[in-house]
């Protein structure tokens, strides 16, 4: 049964593809949500019990007054706030338990080795569909993104793995450069800047002089990205040009997502600065103020769908807890970054890092509350300060992976 939890909630994690999506009113069904009624019934049974941590509570708490004060006084919708409440509630509960329970049995560890296995097992099969379909089919336009739902998505899930086995000592392992490869076959400005954040984060002390050597090779490495790559370019040119004249008439769809989200979140953040327009609110303000951004109509005349890119989530996290949550919001995301960082020794530091640069790519690029590796990191992150292990114990999960050796663990 051990297995089966560890397993089925791994996959869960790397499943955000898997999944039958609605048109219109209709209700994506994802195996996530299959999955977890049921493993949730199993933690249940197995703890007798379900805990959580108190000043998680008192974020709960605040958003549900978030979702009370927005449908009261402002324009939010009861069914959307609400939803979201529940979905986050129970999404949270479940990954909690679940690493509480691994940790306590001492597995705390054993659940990092086994996100590096399903990390390298998503990478190869990126790396094959890749060669299929780019090399072989011919299709020029297509960028790796494995079983995930975009490049941006798939790197920003195989990042904290990237980090992991850079800093260990067995970084000439294929594993490691199996998913650095990946990443460059993403052609993700995201994955990209994931990188280079590790490159940064890589050295203890942040002012060495090595470190203006890792800037000099970001510096090049983003120079000959927008010389060579177009994609890259179009989209760095059309973002500058847009944000500058705030004018999105002509610019390409990547851009204008972002572009647009920034604006209905200003214009939300003038209203509402401290407190938001509410839990899920964003799609409401979405219709609210997108049609004062200069340029918006010609994406109109394209099809409402394009009209409202990435309204729902508005394309980046930050600004969907701005926007809905305000300074407010901000803040306790900020404080769950410090708070929870670990720097017990260097191996729980590395892995600390290593989250730093998934949830940097998700406050940048998606605004999805409900993408399950995101409590799973969330979690990790906070049993990583708690939870001791040794380096002993370190070294022997990662390089007991990467060799193939057999792990002194084993699930009862």
């Amino acid at each position: 049964m051990n297995k089966y939890l560890l397993h089925s909630t791994l996959l869960c994690v790397f499943s955000e593809a898997l999944a039958l999506y609605g048109r219109g009113n209709g209700v994506d069904l994802k195996l996530f949500y299959f999955i977890l009624p049921i493993n949730f019934a199993l933690l249940i049974f197995k703890q007798g019990n379900l805990k959580f941590p108190q000043y998680f509570g008192y974020i709960f708490g605040f958003l549900f007054l978030s979702c009370l004060f927005s449908i009261v006084f402002l324009y939010n919708s009861p069914t959307k706030g609400y939803f979201q409440l529940i979905g986050i509630t129970f999404v949270s509960l479940y990954f909690y338990n679940f690493i509480r329970y691994f940790s306590q049995n001492g597995w705390f560890l054993l659940v990092i080795k086994t996100y590096l296995q399903y990390a390298y097992w998503v990478s190869i099969l990126g790396i094959v569909l890749f060669v299929v379909i780019f090399g072989l089919l011919g299709e020029r336009t297509y960028r790796l993104h494995s079983i995930m739902a975009e490049p941006a998505h798939f790197a920003g899930i195989v990042l904290p793995a990237f980090f992991i086995l850079m800093k260990n000592k067995k970084v000439n392992s294929i594993k490691f450069y199996v998913i650095l490869f990946s990443l460059i076959l993403t052609f993700s400005s995201v994955g990209y800047l994931g990188i280079f954040v590790s490159l940064f984060l890589y050295q203890e002390n942040k002012f060495a002089f090595r470190n203006l050597f890792i800037f000099l090779i970001i510096y090049l490495s983003v120079t000959l990205a927008y010389v060579f790559v177009d994609d890259f370019r179009l989209r760095v040119d059309d973002t500058t040009q847009s944000y500058v004249s705030n004018d999105v008439e002509g610019a390409n769809l990547s851009t204008y997502a972002l572009i647009s989200n920034m604006f209905v979140t200003e214009q939300v953040f003038q209203n509402n600065p401290v407190l938001g327009a509410g839990l899920g609110s964003h799609p409401e303000s979405h219709k609210l103020y997108i049609s004062k951004l200069p340029g918006q109509e010609t994406f109109i005349d394209k099809g409402s769908n394009l009209a409202n890119l990435n309204a729902d989530d508005a394309n980046s996290l930050f600004l969907r807890i701005l926007s809905e949550l305000g300074l407010t919001g901000i803040f306790f995301v900020v404080l769950f970054l410090i708070k929870d960082y670990s720097n017990k020794n260097l191996y729980s530091s590395i892995i600390s890092r290593a989250l730093l640069i998934y949830f940097i790519y998700k406050l940048f690029r998606e605004g999805n509350y409900f993408s399950p590796e995101m409590y799973f990191f969330v979690f990790l992150y906070y049993f990583n300060r708690i939870v001791n292990y040794s380096v002993d114990d370190f070294n022997q999960i990662v390089t007991s992976w990467i060799s193939k050796k057999t792990l002194n663990i084993r699930l009862s």
